[in-house]
């Protein structure tokens, strides 16, 4: 079990709640600004709206994976606090607006409480790890990523209250060369590729979107996906050592190669890389990530170029033979608390239907649509 679902993390998270508490209601007083009540409440995963009295809530979801526990519980959360919509983020999570402090207090820990956590969703943390949401299920893929993301996203969780990072940081994984997760652009992104028949990814750091965007620095080597972590934490050194604490405008970590210049910044990394080797400490928590299995399908592609454009589609053709996954766009990312329980019934119809292992899922998306996975034809019509 990763730290992050045990009891005793869980109730680290929940003390948190009562101090944070505190602040929004001083907030509430006018005793703190809209800025230094910001500084508090984005490293829970809370905003205040304009206006001040009310409040969003950003659910975490881990890699836009959305199981089914998770998706009761949301469900659970809109009956109980009467709330019309979610909000589908582009960070592959889901937002709850016009709450009261105290209704985010309780859905903060009603959340912990059942694995799905708010901190870190905001603030100077790294924020969900984005990942492919038809990782596993696409045509032509490299291999499937979402192990890689998912034990990369437990681990930012593990030290999340630790991180004193200038701002935020942005990690991707995309599962071939439809960079659907936008690895090529985010401060530290992995790219699925075959060479002569085995996995590796290309790595792209210092990438990012916003004022000034860059793509990122695609670098020489191909890693082993194993070595995935190495570079995380690698990554995130050096941004702690070289980011801008003092100009907020230029505290990603896209603007250090630009001050220091690429081949100087490319060096500072190196030596965090190693240093990230070397550390015996660190090694304990590379273990689990090295144990995630890599499965390379026949019809996986080699050699893949990155491909920046979609072809779109609203019914698309799985890998898997007979199945089919089904893309909904909900307006602005905008999804009717009542249209999300229809949805979820349904796929409670499908999985009682069906006598097989295959199980519909639910994966959030880059552009604030979701997907819902491992349909029959008819089921996907």
């Amino acid at each position: 079990m990763s730290k992050v679902q045990t009891l005793e993390y869980k109730e680290k998270l929940i003390n948190e709640i009562k101090g944070f508490k505190e602040k929004g209601e001083s907030f509430l007083r006018k005793e703190l600004t809209v800025a230094e009540f910001k500084g508090i409440s984005g490293g829970m995963g809370v905003y205040a709206q304009k206006g001040g009295e009310q409040f969003m809530l950003r659910l975490r979801v881990s890699s836009g994976i959305l199981s089914r526990e998770y998706s009761d519980l949301i469900i659970r959360l809109t009956e109980k606090f009467g709330i019309d919509k979610l909000h589908l983020t582009t960070r592959q999570a889901i937002q709850l607006h016009d709450l009261t402090l105290d209704e985010v207090c309780e859905i903060m820990e009603e959340s912990i409480r059942n694995g799905l956590y708010t901190r870190g969703g905001g603030g100077n943390f790294p924020r969900n790890v984005a990942l492919s949401p038809l990782s596993g299920v696409e045509k032509g893929e490299a291999f499937d990523v979402t192990p890689f993301a998912v034990c990369t996203g437990d681990y930012l969780m593990e030290h999340i209250t630790e991180y004193r990072l200038p701002r935020k940081f942005k990690i991707a994984y995309s599962n071939g060369g439809r960079d659907n997760a936008g690895c090529t652009s985010t401060d530290l992104g992995f790219l699925a590729v075959l060479r002569e028949g085995k996995p590796y990814f290309k790595v792209f750091l210092a990438g990012g979107l916003g004022n000034n965007p860059a793509f990122g620095i695609e670098l020489k080597e191909l890693i082993e996906p194993f070595k995935a972590l190495h570079y995380v934490e690698a990554a995130i050194r050096l941004f702690m050592a070289e980011g801008d604490y003092q100009n907020k405008g230029k505290a990603r970590l896209r603007y250090v190669p630009v001050r220091i210049g690429e081949e100087a910044f490319l060096h500072a990394f190196y030596d965090k890389l190693q240093e990230v080797e070397e550390d015996s400490d660190f090694a304990a928590f590379a273990k689990e990530f090295a144990a995630c299995n890599v499965k390379i399908d026949k019809d996986s592609k080699i050699d893949q170029e990155v491909i920046l454009t979609d072809k779109g589609g609203v019914i698309l053709e799985q890998k898997q033979e007979s199945l089919f996954a089904v893309r909904i766009h909900p307006i602005c990312g905008q999804f009717k608390s009542s249209d999300f329980k229809v949805l979820r019934n349904f796929m409670e119809e499908v999985i009682e239907e069906e006598n097989e292992n295959i199980v519909p899922d639910i994966r959030l998306s880059m552009d604030e649509s979701l997907f819902v996975r491992n349909l029959t034809k008819k089921q996907a019509e």
